[in-house]
């Protein structure tokens, strides 16, 4: 048999990855079994476990996933921008892929709860370490860290709540940039020099 490239592998991975997402948004945590994704994915057991050699490594290998991909929307190098990125994600959750991004945050939430290793690369992979490191580098210089610290608290339980409205149907607020605004504004603190 001839060697495979490493990007096929990596294609192949992402493949079943992909498939294992899907599943557990369909059918939930209960509904979740290596089976079912390989069933999904097209692929035997055993292949499965050639690229995920356990159930914990596959799990870990979605929560790692769904942090990378939540990151790319605080990715910013500028206040506007990363408000701009923001009202992206209030856009992106509106439509079915944003629902269905939305629910896999919630079981990936549920399986953290029953599974150790997904757990801890969750507890170590924070929206709220992301979200105050992002905020800690685009405060003006002379912005108050109480207010980027709350400005962080705020920003991470509208981002984690907005989800949560998502995965149960109901939607984004209305007002939800403006929300983003306000907290966003504590950044902006004046230049006392200048006063």
């Amino acid at each position: 048999m001839p060697k495979r490239s490493s990007e096929h592998l990596a294609a192949r991975r992402e493949h079943i990855a992909t498939a294992a997402e899907e599943v557990l948004v369909d059918k939930g945590v209960a509904g979740f079994s290596t089976t079912a994704v390989c069933r999904r994915a097209g692929v035997s057991m055993g292949n499965l476990y050639a690229y995920f050699p356990s159930k914990e490594d596959l799990l870990d290998a979605l929560v790692t996933r769904a942090f990378q991909a939540r990151q790319q929307w605080l990715d910013a190098d500028s206040l506007a921008e990363l408000r701009a990125r923001l009202s992206d994600l209030i856009a992106f959750l509106q439509t079915p892929d944003g629902y269905r991004s939305a629910r896999l945050d919630v079981e990936l939430g549920l399986i953290a709860r029953t599974h150790r290793r997904p757990a801890d690369t969750l507890a170590s992979s924070t929206l709220h370490d992301a979200v105050k490191s992002t905020l800690a580098r685009l405060a003006g210089p002379h912005t108050d860290p109480d207010n980027t610290s709350i400005a962080a608290d705020a920003l991470t339980a509208l981002v984690a709540g907005w989800s949560y409205l998502v995965s149960l149907g109901q939607g984004v607020p209305d007002h939800a940039i403006e929300s983003v605004d306000q907290f966003l504004a504590l950044l902006e603190a004046p230049d006392p020099s200048k006063d």
